[in-house]
């Protein structure tokens, strides 16, 4: 069974807490830090290698921990350098990858730093389907995705061409529903309409909800297109 870190957390005892508190302060030296990783239970590792920043010895050794929650719990990390994170792009472990490609949980509407674009060529070009099922796209930096159309590997170039319509290759649009005059009900279809300039459509990824209570309209500078 897959342990979320919410039951890591609820699962330690007092004194794992207490060590997790150790493994965040700052001034911890680092043998202790590698004490804390070699010998800590799972909610210190957790703490110590997803919520601050680590010494390159620490690093190091979360690299080449044999527990595949630790380096998974590192490949979420938002306060270390994405060249640091990177290191796993080659993990064994597809729990690691996967992780890794989605990216660290960053706080609402901010965008997790871009993984350098080599590393970000050979995920699209060597991870499956379900690896860069997540938010993968959020760690893509402008600059790449500006020349990822005229890149010579096919998958980079469909990545590209889906980011530029707003939907990840490997998922592909959602339907989303419309009201019809006669029922008013959403029903699917492939028809591109045009809004009203100066409105974008919005709608809910979720094709369970009536047309009338998930569809609404948000300005935009620019007109727009939208599937219906």
């Amino acid at each position: 069974m897959v342990k979320t870190p919410e039951r890591i957390w609820e699962e330690a005892d007092l004194a794992a807490r207490r060590l997790a508190g150790l493994a965040l302060n700052p001034s911890t030296p680092q043998d202790v830090l590698l004490r804390l990783l070699a010998e800590g239970p799972a909610a210190v590792r957790m703490v110590l290698c997803r919520d601050r920043v680590l010494p390159d010895a620490v690093v190091d050794a979360v690299i080449e921990h044999p527990d595949t929650y630790t380096r998974s719990f590192f490949a979420r990390n938002p306060h270390v350098d994405p060249a640091q994170r990177v290191r796993l792009i080659d993990d064994p472990e597809w729990f690691v990858r996967a992780h890794l490609a989605d990216g660290p949980r960053m706080p609402f509407q901010v965008r997790p730093e871009p993984l350098p674009d080599e590393a970000l060529v050979h995920m699209i070009r060597t991870y499956g389907n379900d690896e860069l099922a997540g938010v993968f796209h959020q760690q893509i930096s402008t600059e790449l995705l500006r020349t990822m159309h005229t890149h010579p590997d096919a998958k980079v170039r469909r990545w590209g061409s889906a980011r530029g319509s707003g939907f990840p290759p490997t998922r592909g649009p959602r339907c989303w529903r419309t009201p019809t005059r006669a029922s008013g009900t959403g029903r699917c279809c492939i028809r591109a309409t045009r809004m009203r300039p100066g409105w974008r459509a919005r709608c809910p990824p979720s094709p369970v909800t009536d047309a009338p209570a998930c569809c609404a309209t948000c300005p935009s500078p620019e007109p727009s297109w939208t599937l219906s």
